[in-house]
């Protein structure tokens, strides 16, 4: 552990938590640990953790931009009238239909 790692592991240790994940158990995918648990040394004796592991893919995705130059206008103003249109029309003819 580095010196500021310590300073952390001391100051927790100061107002009663432990340390409750291994510290030398990777939890990123890089092989480092970048999540630790702590909890109060009294739940940690009267209780035993629960641990447990997903095994998935994360799936990843490229952001889109809109880039209004490339954009088709017409298709896109034709897309949204359509959309708009199958909206159903909301009638409010009442206060108490408005609150």
């Amino acid at each position: 552990m580095c010196e500021v790692d310590i300073k952390l592991h001391d100051l927790l240790l100061s107002f009663g938590f432990v340390l409750v994940t291994p510290p030398d158990v990777p939890t990123h995918s890089s092989g480092n640990v970048i999540d630790l648990g702590f909890c109060s040394a009294s739940l940690y004796i009267d209780h035993l953790p629960i641990i447990y592991s997903l095994d998935f893919e994360a799936a990843r995705f490229k952001p889109t931009r809109l880039n209004a130059d490339k954009m088709d206008m017409d298709l896109f103003l034709g897309t949204l009238r359509h959309e708009h249109d199958l909206l159903p029309v909301l009638v409010i003819s009442t206060l108490d239909e408005l609150d």
